[in-house]
Protein backbone atom coordinates (compact mmCIF):
# COMPACT_ATOMS: atom_id res chain seq x y z
CA UNK A 1 0.00 0.00 0.00
CA UNK A 2 2.74 2.06 1.08
CA UNK A 3 5.00 0.79 -2.47
CA UNK A 4 1.29 2.45 -4.49
CA UNK A 5 0.49 5.60 -2.31
CA UNK A 6 4.33 6.62 -3.54
CA UNK A 7 3.69 5.73 -7.22
CA UNK A 8 0.68 7.72 -7.09
CA UNK A 9 2.65 10.39 -5.78
CA UNK A 10 5.29 10.38 -8.34
CA UNK A 11 3.05 10.45 -11.17
CA UNK A 12 0.97 13.23 -9.88
CA UNK A 13 3.99 15.10 -9.14
CA UNK A 14 5.24 13.90 -13.13
CA UNK A 15 2.12 15.26 -14.18
CA UNK A 16 1.93 18.94 -12.94
CA UNK A 17 6.00 19.81 -13.77
CA UNK A 18 4.73 18.25 -17.38
CA UNK A 19 1.60 20.97 -17.41
CA UNK A 20 4.20 23.41 -16.00
CA UNK A 21 6.99 22.67 -18.29
CA UNK A 22 4.30 23.02 -21.15
CA UNK A 23 3.04 26.74 -19.64
CA UNK A 24 6.52 27.93 -19.54
CA UNK A 25 7.08 26.54 -22.95
CA UNK A 26 4.08 28.30 -24.20
CA UNK A 27 5.37 31.86 -22.82
CA UNK A 28 8.67 31.52 -24.21
CA UNK A 29 7.47 30.68 -27.68
CA UNK A 30 4.65 32.67 -27.54
CA UNK A 31 1.97 29.62 -28.13
CA UNK A 32 0.56 30.70 -24.86
CA UNK A 33 -1.73 33.24 -26.46
CA UNK A 34 -2.57 31.52 -29.31
CA UNK A 35 -6.40 30.65 -28.47
CA UNK A 36 -8.39 27.44 -29.89
CA UNK A 37 -11.79 27.61 -30.94
CA UNK A 38 -14.02 25.67 -28.13
CA UNK A 39 -16.68 24.16 -30.06
CA UNK A 40 -20.60 24.74 -28.67
CA UNK A 41 -21.13 21.25 -27.51
CA UNK A 42 -17.75 21.23 -24.99
CA UNK A 43 -18.45 24.75 -23.46
CA UNK A 44 -20.41 23.14 -20.43
CA UNK A 45 -17.04 20.74 -19.70
CA UNK A 46 -14.91 24.09 -19.63
CA UNK A 47 -13.98 25.32 -15.89
CA UNK A 48 -14.33 28.99 -16.94
CA UNK A 49 -17.89 28.73 -18.17
CA UNK A 50 -18.66 29.42 -14.43
CA UNK A 51 -18.18 32.86 -15.02
CA UNK A 52 -21.14 33.28 -17.60
CA UNK A 53 -24.59 34.06 -15.94
CA UNK A 54 -27.51 31.99 -15.92
CA UNK A 55 -29.58 33.88 -18.09
CA UNK A 56 -26.96 34.23 -20.99
CA UNK A 57 -26.03 32.59 -23.88
CA UNK A 58 -22.40 31.66 -24.83
CA UNK A 59 -21.55 32.23 -28.58
CA UNK A 60 -17.57 32.37 -28.68
CA UNK A 61 -15.12 30.80 -26.65
CA UNK A 62 -11.80 31.21 -27.25
CA UNK A 63 -9.18 29.21 -24.73
CA UNK A 64 -5.20 29.74 -24.85
CA UNK A 65 -2.81 28.68 -22.12
CA UNK A 66 -2.85 31.80 -20.38
CA UNK A 67 -5.93 33.47 -21.24
CA UNK A 68 -9.69 32.75 -22.48
CA UNK A 69 -12.28 34.92 -24.07
CA UNK A 70 -16.21 34.43 -23.73
CA UNK A 71 -18.59 36.41 -25.94
CA UNK A 72 -21.86 35.84 -24.84
CA UNK A 73 -25.41 37.84 -25.98
CA UNK A 74 -24.12 40.22 -23.09
CA UNK A 75 -20.94 40.51 -22.58
CA UNK A 76 -17.30 39.42 -23.02
CA UNK A 77 -15.76 38.06 -20.37
CA UNK A 78 -11.79 37.97 -20.00
CA UNK A 79 -10.07 35.52 -18.19
CA UNK A 80 -6.74 36.53 -18.16
CA UNK A 81 -3.10 34.96 -16.47
CA UNK A 82 0.45 36.30 -16.11
CA UNK A 83 1.83 33.15 -17.37
CA UNK A 84 0.89 30.07 -18.66
CA UNK A 85 2.70 27.97 -15.66
CA UNK A 86 0.35 29.60 -12.94
CA UNK A 87 -3.19 29.00 -12.25
CA UNK A 88 -3.82 32.42 -10.87
CA UNK A 89 -6.03 34.25 -13.34
CA UNK A 90 -8.27 37.91 -13.57
CA UNK A 91 -11.68 37.89 -14.47
CA UNK A 92 -13.20 41.33 -16.31
CA UNK A 93 -16.31 41.91 -17.51
CA UNK A 94 -16.85 43.85 -20.00
CA UNK A 95 -21.02 44.50 -20.69
CA UNK A 96 -21.77 45.65 -24.02
CA UNK A 97 -24.00 48.54 -22.51
CA UNK A 98 -21.43 50.04 -21.10
CA UNK A 99 -18.41 49.00 -22.97
CA UNK A 100 -19.37 49.09 -26.74
CA UNK A 101 -17.64 46.68 -29.22
CA UNK A 102 -16.27 48.87 -32.11
CA UNK A 103 -13.13 49.38 -34.86
CA UNK A 104 -13.85 45.32 -35.62
CA UNK A 105 -10.55 43.67 -37.95
CA UNK A 106 -9.16 40.78 -39.38
CA UNK A 107 -5.55 39.46 -40.04
CA UNK A 108 -5.14 36.77 -41.86
CA UNK A 109 -1.86 34.55 -41.37
CA UNK A 110 0.64 34.18 -43.62
CA UNK A 111 2.32 31.53 -45.43
CA UNK A 112 5.47 30.93 -43.37
CA UNK A 113 7.06 29.10 -41.15
CA UNK A 114 6.77 31.29 -38.12
CA UNK A 115 2.87 32.67 -38.90
CA UNK A 116 0.97 30.48 -36.85
CA UNK A 117 -2.08 32.62 -35.97
CA UNK A 118 -4.33 34.75 -37.22
CA UNK A 119 -5.88 37.35 -35.16
CA UNK A 120 -9.55 39.40 -34.27
CA UNK A 121 -8.39 42.82 -33.44
CA UNK A 122 -11.19 44.90 -31.41
CA UNK A 123 -11.58 47.79 -29.26
CA UNK A 124 -14.28 47.03 -26.44
CA UNK A 125 -14.54 50.04 -23.94
CA UNK A 126 -11.50 51.73 -23.58
CA UNK A 127 -9.33 48.77 -23.96
CA UNK A 128 -7.50 47.06 -27.43
CA UNK A 129 -7.89 43.66 -28.08
CA UNK A 130 -5.65 41.64 -30.30
CA UNK A 131 -6.90 37.79 -29.95
CA UNK A 132 -4.72 35.05 -31.66
CA UNK A 133 -6.18 32.62 -33.24
CA UNK A 134 -4.78 28.62 -34.56
CA UNK A 135 -3.96 29.35 -38.47
CA UNK A 136 -5.81 25.89 -38.69
CA UNK A 137 -8.85 27.37 -37.43
CA UNK A 138 -9.44 30.36 -39.76
CA UNK A 139 -12.19 29.59 -40.99
CA UNK A 140 -14.27 29.63 -37.64
CA UNK A 141 -12.46 32.46 -36.87
CA UNK A 142 -13.65 34.86 -40.08
CA UNK A 143 -16.96 33.70 -38.76
CA UNK A 144 -16.49 35.30 -35.36
CA UNK A 145 -15.24 38.54 -36.93
CA UNK A 146 -18.23 38.31 -39.29
CA UNK A 147 -20.66 38.16 -36.07
CA UNK A 148 -18.67 40.77 -33.97
CA UNK A 149 -18.58 42.97 -36.83
CA UNK A 150 -22.60 42.53 -36.84
CA UNK A 151 -23.01 42.97 -33.01
CA UNK A 152 -20.92 46.00 -33.49
CA UNK A 153 -23.27 47.56 -36.03
CA UNK A 154 -25.94 47.05 -34.17
CA UNK A 155 -24.56 49.16 -30.84
CA UNK A 156 -23.93 51.95 -32.79
CA UNK A 157 -27.06 52.19 -34.69
CA UNK A 158 -29.08 51.88 -31.50
CA UNK A 159 -26.31 54.52 -29.49
CA UNK A 160 -27.16 56.60 -32.85
CA UNK A 161 -31.29 56.15 -32.12
CA UNK A 162 -31.50 56.47 -28.45
CA UNK A 163 -28.91 59.80 -29.08
CA UNK A 164 -31.41 61.43 -31.63
CA UNK A 165 -34.09 60.42 -29.46
CA UNK A 166 -33.11 62.60 -26.13
CA UNK A 167 -32.11 65.50 -28.38
CA UNK A 168 -36.07 65.66 -29.82
CA UNK A 169 -36.77 64.98 -26.27
CA UNK A 170 -35.06 67.90 -25.17
CA UNK A 171 -36.64 70.06 -27.54
CA UNK A 172 -40.02 69.48 -27.60
CA UNK A 173 -40.65 69.67 -23.51
CA UNK A 174 -39.08 73.19 -23.33
CA UNK A 175 -41.45 74.99 -21.50
CA UNK A 176 -41.81 78.47 -19.56
CA UNK A 177 -42.41 77.37 -16.12
CA UNK A 178 -44.02 81.16 -15.42
CA UNK A 179 -46.78 79.93 -17.27
CA UNK A 180 -46.53 76.12 -16.09
CA UNK A 181 -48.30 75.05 -13.09
CA UNK A 182 -47.03 72.97 -10.64
CA UNK A 183 -48.64 69.63 -11.54
CA UNK A 184 -48.10 70.22 -15.11
CA UNK A 185 -44.81 70.37 -14.60
CA UNK A 186 -44.41 67.34 -12.35
CA UNK A 187 -46.33 65.59 -15.24
CA UNK A 188 -44.06 66.63 -17.89
CA UNK A 189 -40.94 65.21 -15.79
CA UNK A 190 -42.66 61.51 -14.82
CA UNK A 191 -43.83 61.74 -18.92
CA UNK A 192 -40.06 62.71 -19.96
CA UNK A 193 -38.61 59.60 -17.21
CA UNK A 194 -40.95 57.13 -18.64
CA UNK A 195 -39.98 58.04 -22.24
CA UNK A 196 -36.64 57.82 -21.26
CA UNK A 197 -36.52 54.55 -19.97
CA UNK A 198 -38.81 53.17 -22.97
CA UNK A 199 -35.98 54.29 -25.03
CA UNK A 200 -33.18 52.69 -22.84
CA UNK A 201 -35.19 49.49 -23.46
CA UNK A 202 -35.89 49.60 -27.16
CA UNK A 203 -32.23 50.99 -27.95
CA UNK A 204 -29.88 50.00 -25.30
CA UNK A 205 -30.87 46.33 -24.81
CA UNK A 206 -29.04 44.23 -22.81
CA UNK A 207 -28.72 41.20 -25.15
CA UNK A 208 -27.72 40.79 -28.57
CA UNK A 209 -28.88 37.31 -29.15
CA UNK A 210 -30.52 38.06 -32.29
CA UNK A 211 -27.43 39.27 -34.05
CA UNK A 212 -25.11 36.24 -32.95
CA UNK A 213 -27.76 33.89 -33.44
CA UNK A 214 -27.92 34.82 -37.69
CA UNK A 215 -24.23 33.76 -37.56
CA UNK A 216 -24.69 30.63 -35.38
CA UNK A 217 -28.09 29.00 -36.10
CA UNK A 218 -29.32 26.81 -33.17
CA UNK A 219 -27.51 28.50 -30.48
Amino acid sequence: NIKALSAARHVSTNTQNKKMMKGLVGDITGGADVCKCIPKNQFAAESSIKFVLPDETTFIFLKATREEFIFTDKALIAIRGNSGASKKRYVTRFDYGEHPIKNVAFETAGFGLTDLDCEIKLEIGNESLSIDIEKNETDIAITYYRALVDVSKAIKRNNAKFNLSLNLIKNDTKIDLKESPENSLRAISTNVIDFTEALLIKFQPESYKDVFSAHFPGA
